[in-house]
C-alpha cells in the first residue's frame, strides 16, 4: 500500500494529470492489492481448510433447523488427538469417546443416544501426523459399534490407491489392493463386522462456488474478483461427509427412518439427491446465469467407477445426467462382506454392510434400549419381555407391500420378530434376538436384520437387574 502511494505522485517537470485521474489511477491500483491480499488469504490451504469446515457444519445446521427433534452437538478435536486417546485406553470403552458417546448418553437412564457421528477427516490407510490410523478407526468402529452410531467421515486418493481422484479416469481394475503387502491390515480391518458402522465418502465437494466477480450488489463496493487455478486447486473442497450427512438428516426429518436415502425420483429432490440450495453448482459462466452450471463435485464419476468405490468402501458422491446437482446412488460401509457360495447369501451381505440399513437398525436399538431399561426391577420372565417387545413392533410393522410411500413411513417394517430366551446360570439375565426387515428395497434381493442382546429382570424381588446390552447385527 505504501508502495502505491509513493509512486502515485507525478515526477517534476511533467503536467499533473487531473485529481480525479489520479484518484481514479490510486483506488485501481488499491483495488489490484487488495485483491492480491484477499486473494493469498482465501486461498491459503489453512484457512480454505476452517472455511470449508465451518460452510460443512452449516449445511448440518440449516438441514436440522427443519426439525425440533435434531440436535447437533461439537467436538473440537484432531485426528491425532483423537487416535492418542484411543490408543491411551486399556480397552475401547476406557476411551472418552466411549464416555461421551456411550455411558453419558446411551448407557445413561434419560440419556439421549446418538444416532450419527461425523467426522471431518480425511482418512486412508496411510498414518496420519505420526497416528496408526488402521488401529484408530479399528477402535472407533467397536465405539460405534456398541452405541449403535454409524461414524462417518472422508476418504483421501490414498484409501484407494491413488494421488488424486482425478487419476480414476486411468485406473481401469483395483484388484491388486487385495494383494497390496501395504494394505494387509486395512483389508483386514474391513473384514472386521463392527466396520458397518463405518463410512467413508469421496470424492470432495465443492462448498461454496467461486465469489462472483466485480458483483455490483457488495455493500462495501469493492471490485473483488478470485482468482480460479486451471487445476481448480483454488476452489473450495471440502468433506463429503457433510453431504452425506445432510442427506441422512433430511431423510429423518422428512419421515422417520433412513431406508429411502439413495437414488432419485423423477423430477423431484429426494433419496440421495442433495438441492441446488444446499451444494450449489459451479458455473462456468455463460450468458445465460445458471446454464453451464456443472456438479458441485471434484470428480465425475461414471457408474463403473461408482461401483469401483462401492467395492473398495467408498461412499461415492456421484452426478445425475444434465444436472448439476450431487448425488449418491450408493452407501456401502467400510466393510467388506464375506465370500459366500450363494449368490443371494452375497447379495444379503452386500445390502446388510449398507450404512441405510445400519442406520435402521441402530434406530431400533437405541428404542430397545430405552424400553428395557425401563424394565428394570420388575418381575419378568421370558414370555413376558417377549410379548411386550412383539407389542412394541407391531406398532411398526406393515406387510403390504402395495402401501403408498407415506404409509410405509409410518409402519417402516415388512416384517419383524422377536426371541427372548433366559441365560442358563444367570438368574434374571435374558438373551433377546430381533429380527427385523425394512420396507424401502431399492435391491433385487431382500434383506432382513437380527439384533442380538443380552438384558437382566429381577427374577426374584429384591434381584439386582442390569441392563440391556445389545452386542450386534447379523444379516
Amino acid at each position: 500500500m505504501v508502495n502505491v502511494i509513493k509512486h502515485a505522485r507525478p515526477p517534476g517537470g511533467i503536467v499533473r494529470t487531473s485529481s480525479r485521474m489520479l484518484a481514479d489511477r490510486l483506488i485501481a491500483e488499491i483495488d489490484a492489492v487488495l485483491n492480491r491480499q484477499v486473494n493469498a488469504i482465501l486461498h491459503h490451504p489453512d484457512f480454505q481448510a476452517m472455511e470449508a469446515r465451518w460452510l460443512g457444519l452449516d449445511l448440518l445446521v440449516r438441514e436440522a433447523g427443519r426439525s425440533a427433534e435434531v440436535k447437533i452437538k461439537l467436538i473440537s478435536a484432531s485426528w491425532k488427538e483423537l487416535a492418542r486417546s484411543m490408543e491411551r485406553a486399556t480397552d475401547f470403552d476406557q476411551s472418552h469417546l466411549f464416555e461421551l458417546v456411550y455411558n453419558r448418553e446411551f448407557g445413561m437412564p434419560g440419556g439421549e443416544p446418538f444416532g450419527l457421528l461425523v467426522g471431518d477427516y480425511d482418512l486412508s490407510p496411510a498414518t496420519i501426523d505420526g497416528s496408526d490410523t488402521v488401529s484408530t478407526l479399528a477402535r472407533l468402529s467397536t465405539v460405534a459399534a456398541a452405541a449403535f452410531c454409524p461414524f462417518i467421515a472422508g476418504a483421501s486418493p490414498q484409501a484407494i490407491g491413488l494421488e488424486t481422484f482425478r487419476e480414476l479416469n486411468r485406473v481401469s481394475d483395483f484388484s491388486w489392493l487385495q494383494q497390496d503387502k501395504m494394505r494387509l491390515r486395512w483389508n483386514s480391518l474391513r473384514g472386521n463386522d463392527d466396520t458397518r458402522f463405518l463410512g467413508l465418502v469421496a470424492p470432495r465437494v465443492l462448498m461454496r462456488p467461486p465469489h462472483k466477480p466485480f458483483w455490483r450488489k457488495r455493500n462495501d463496493g469493492f471490485p473483488f474478483r478470485e482468482h480460479l487455478s486451471e487445476s481448480g486447486e483454488t476452489l473450495l473442497w471440502g468433506n463429503s461427509a457433510f453431504a452425506f450427512a445432510a442427506i441422512i438428516l433430511r431423510t429423518f426429518i422428512d419421515s422417520g427412518w433412513f431406508a429411502d436415502m439413495r437414488g432419485v425420483t423423477q423430477d423431484e429432490i429426494d433419496g440421495g439427491m442433495l438441492a441446488p440450495w444446499q451444494l450449489p453448482g459451479l458455473d462456468i459462466g455463460v450468458e445465460s446465469e445458471g446454464l453451464s452450471a456443472q456438479p458441485p463435485v471434484e470428480v465425475k464419476l461414471t457408474r463403473s467407477q461408482e461401483l469401483q468405490l462401492s467395492d473398495l468402501g467408498i461412499v461415492p458422491v456421484a452426478t445425475t445426467y444434465l444436472s448439476s446437482s450431487a448425488i449418491f446412488n450408493a452407501n456401502q460401509s467400510l466393510h467388506a462382506p464375506g465370500h459366500y457360495s450363494s449368490e443371494t447369501a452375497r447379495q444379503n451381505a452386500r445390502l446388510a454392510a449398507m450404512l441405510q440399513y445400519v442406520l435402521c437398525a441402530s434406530r431400533f436399538s437405541h428404542y430397545l434400549k430405552v424400553i428395557m431399561r425401563d424394565n428394570i426391577g420388575q418381575l419378568s420372565t421370558a414370555n413376558v419381555i417377549q410379548r411386550r417387545l412383539e407389542d412394541w413392533l407391531s406398532g411398526y410393522t406393515l406387510g403390504n407391500d402395495d402401501a403408498d410411500v407415506s404409509l410405509r413411513s409410518r409402519y417402516p417394517l415388512r416384517s419383524a420378530g422377536i426371541h427372548v430366551t433366559e441365560i442358563p446360570g444367570k438368574p434374571g439375565a435374558f438373551s433377546c434376538t430381533v429380527r427385523l426387515q425394512p420396507h424401502f428395497q431399492l435391491d433385487d434381493i431382500s434383506t432382513s436384520f437380527h439384533l442380538v442382546a443380552e438384558t437382566s429382570g429381577a427374577a426374584a424381588m429384591g434381584a439386582t437387574a442390569g441392563q440391556t446390552e445389545p452386542k450386534r447385527i447379523v444379516a
